[in-house]
């Protein structure tokens, strides 16, 4: 497993080894922030059709499938503007 951060140059070395090498990359971010990978593999579709017989939205969040997502994000939003307006001191 390599972690990375955001703003840290990085590259991939060619392979050399004859041999297939598979990457997957996931990113976990604060709500809001979209995601740009996108998970069009036999391998990934496998685990995806896996994770939804077992209802199991944890793995299905981590490749971006969430049903009630723009409902909560929008919830959490419209609470944080709020406790922020509460929180301003306006003089």
């Amino acid at each position: 497993m390599v972690y990375t951060h955001c703003e840290l140059l990085h590259s991939g070395t060619l392979n050399t080894s004859g041999a297939i090498r598979y990457f997957i990359s996931i990113y976990f971010s604060h709500i809001g922030l979209p995601h740009r990978d996108t998970f069009e593999t036999p391998d990934i579709e496998r685990i995806i059709a896996d994770a939804r017989k077992r209802s199991d939205r944890r793995v299905l969040r981590l490749f971006g499938i969430d049903e009630g997502f723009q409902q909560r994000q929008l919830a959490s939003w419209q609470q944080l503007m709020k406790e922020d307006r509460a929180a301003l001191k306006v003089d």
